[in-house]
């Protein structure tokens, strides 16, 4: 999902510093952070974020007098122990609302306790969760060219997440191609893009940016096509 800050809410904006010639992460130190509009002019500067390992964060209100809906530009300056300095270019958009995963955690495994003995050592069944909600958000913003906080209801898509966060655990517990976990994994892949397709066929959208569910803000998706 595209980093995304909340407008007159507090998000937090998050980097992983990695090492772009060995892939290994990098322990930080200290860094700041940078951010300007689209017109490159600086509207934050250099403030100091928070480290754990090599992680960093910076968290603050996003007021709309500071920050208009849209897309700005971050610029890291993150310090490792042995006090190198790299950049790193970020980009992120401000925007009304977050797109809300509809299910919980305990909301699943009610539904299928069967699958959380079967969580690899280490594994939540949140972060599942959030890694289906996470890819049903990629591709609404490929379809729609927008963040998908806009539609005024996720809960249409609570059962494509939930078949699709079925599909990414059998995905990660089978053993070789061809076994039943793969086969499930296929199964319950396509009948989440069918739940996906279906909970598309009509939706409400913000589109004004307001917050109110305006009666004619609606889309319906024909053939990959948004027809508002």
């Amino acid at each position: 999902m595209i980093p995304v800050a909340i407008q007159d809410r507090t998000s937090t904006l998050q980097i992983r510093h990695v090492d772009p010639d060995t892939g290994a992460e990098i322990t930080l130190a200290s860094g700041t952070i940078t951010i300007y509009d689209d017109g490159s002019s600086e509207i934050v500067p250099a403030t100091a974020v928070t480290v754990s390992g090599s992680l960093a964060s910076y968290s603050r209100t996003w007021p709309e007098a500071s920050f208009e809906l849209g897309r700005y530009r971050a610029v890291w300056s993150l310090v490792d122990g042995s006090a190198v300095t790299r950049l790193e270019d970020f980009y992120f958009e401000v925007v009304l609302r977050r797109f809300r995963r509809p299910i919980s955690e305990s909301d699943f495994a009610s539904r299928y306790p069967y699958l959380t003995n079967l969580l690899p050592s280490g594994a939540t069944l949140a972060a599942y969760l959030d890694g289906a909600w996470t890819e049903l958000g990629n591709i609404l913003y490929a379809r729609l060219g927008e963040y998908p906080g806009n539609l005024l209801y996720p809960e249409q898509l609570a059962s494509a997440c939930e078949l699709l966060t079925v599909s990414h655990i059998h995905r990660a517990i089978m053993m070789a191609v061809g076994t039943e976990d793969e086969l499930k994994a296929t199964q319950y892949r396509e009948l989440a893009f069918q739940a996906l397709d279906f909970g598309l066929s009509f939706v409400r959208l913000n589109r004004d940016d307001d917050r109110n569910p305006d009666p004619r803000e609606y889309g319906v998706f024909g053939a990959g096509e948004l027809i508002r």
